[in-house]
Formats: structure tokens, sequence, C-alpha cells
């Protein structure tokens, strides 16, 4: 898919992945073995999405920049559903799934430090601007969205109400409200965890000064 220069695209998911302790991971360990764990984490997620994209029959999944420990994939179809899909499912097998494979690779190259993921997904509108295969997005839900990501507890999803509010059934099911709002918006996280923990990493890693 081509992107119309001009255009304002709408119903985008904006899909934010990182790895919690990157730098501190890279400074504790040889480059070699830096380099095995995390071209395969990129390796890894790239190619979830794009096999979840596939099976949805999505028209675009791609990540507009990656850093080394994550980056942020934009998703998008004019049937808003395919992209809703192709988010939720992508992000639930790197989480439920993925993870543990990158997990097992780190402690078999003898990796110090552990892997572990935050997500966070928002869907919303942006305008392409410049040349049609080399041109920028302009939204100010990316910036959200990756506000939001990097406040994630580890090993969990989150996503905000524009996301929740359209999920049903087993999906939906999955994600527990936030007892707070965060920039303005209503927050649902799914975590593997039993205990309270996430939360609890929530209160540390957000300032509630002014709310």
């Amino acid at each position: 898919m081509v992107f119309e220069v001009g255009h304002q695209y709408q119903n985008v998911y904006f899909l934010k992945i990182d790895v919690s302790g990157h730098s501190k991971i890279v400074l504790s360990n040889p480059s070699d073995i830096i380099q095995i764990v995390f071209d395969e984490i990129e390796s890894t997620i790239k190619s979830t999405i794009e096999h979840k994209r596939n099976a949805q029959q999505c028209s675009y999944g791609q990540f507009w920049g990656w850093q080394g420990d994550g980056g942020l994939c934009v998703i998008y179809d004019i049937n808003e559903s395919k992209a809703l899909k192709t988010a939720l499912d992508s992000s639930l097998d790197i989480l439920d799934n993925k993870l543990k494979i990158i997990q097992r690779l780190s402690q078999e190259v003898e990796m110090k430090g552990e892997i572990h993921f935050r997500i966070a997904i928002h869907k919303g509108s942006f305008s392409y601007q410049g040349e049609p295969k080399q041109g920028s997005i302009h939204s100010k839900e990316i910036n959200l969205v990756s506000h939001l990501e990097s406040k994630t507890p580890k090993d969990s999803i989150s996503i905000t109400e524009d996301v929740y509010d359209i999920l049903h059934g087993q999906t939906r099911d999955l994600f527990k409200k936030m007892s707070f709002d965060f920039e303005g918006k209503k927050i649902y996280n799914h975590s593997n965890s039993t205990d309270c923990s996430p939360y609890y990493e929530w209160i540390n890693n957000i300032s509630f000064v002014g709310n």
C-alpha cells in the first residue's frame, strides 16, 4: 500500500513496543551477545506482525523506525476491524508466546539480565506528507502512544479507551480498567501476572501531580 500525500487517514492503529531495561542490558553484556538477542527480537516481532497482517488480509502494517530495542508500528486498513485484529493478535502473541522464546534464547547465550516487553496500542488519524514513498506521518496520537508505552508495566499491554470501546468477547475480557486516566484517556491493561505487581508498577511509573 502507498499512502496518498496530503490525505488524512482515519482509524489507524499505532502499536508501540519496547524492551524494558534495554540500556542496562546493553551495558552488562558483550556486544556479540547483545546482537544475537536483539537481532532475534527485531526479527521475531516484525515477522509476527507480518504474519498476523497476512492472516487478516490487512493492507498495511509496518514499523516506522526501529531503535534497536523497539519501535512504532503503523497498522491500517480501510476495513478497521482488520487493523484492530492485526494489532491485538500481534501484541498478544508477542507477549504470551514469543517473549518466552526470546527469554530462552537469552539464557542459552548466557545474557545477563532479563528480557521484558512493554506494549501500548492507540488508534486515531494521521496525515501523510512528503513524497509518496519517502514521506512522513503527522499525528498527535504518536506522542500519546509513545508516552503510554514508556509508563506501561513490563510484560503487559496497555490500550486506550478508543481501542477498548470497540473490543468484544474474550479479547475485551483480557483487559482490566485502570483506576486513573492517562493524558485524558481511560486506560486498560493486560498482563499475565497473577498478582498486583503491574498495578503497583503503574503507580511507580506515573506522576500524579495535578491529578
